[in-house]
């Protein structure tokens, strides 16, 4: 993969990490440990992309559960 795929990969993760941050700060004593997750995914430089976004996608079909 080259620097500028992983680059927009991460962009894109961040992205998204970004948003369900947002979308957990209203309730975040109950989304704690998956806030503090996704900021150690997101400042950590080493990280394995694909756990990144399987780690997104749970963490987002629990906030959808949580929302229906």
């Amino acid at each position: 993969m080259s620097n500028f795929e992983i680059n927009a990969r991460r962009l894109n993760l961040l992205k998204r990490s970004n948003e369900l941050l947002d979308r957990t700060r209203t309730n975040y004593k109950k989304y704690e440990k998956e806030r503090k997750l996704l900021l150690e995914l997101t400042r950590c430089e080493s990280v394995d992309y694909d756990e990144w976004e399987n780690i997104l996608k749970s963490i987002k079909e629990l906030v959808n559960s949580d929302i229906k």
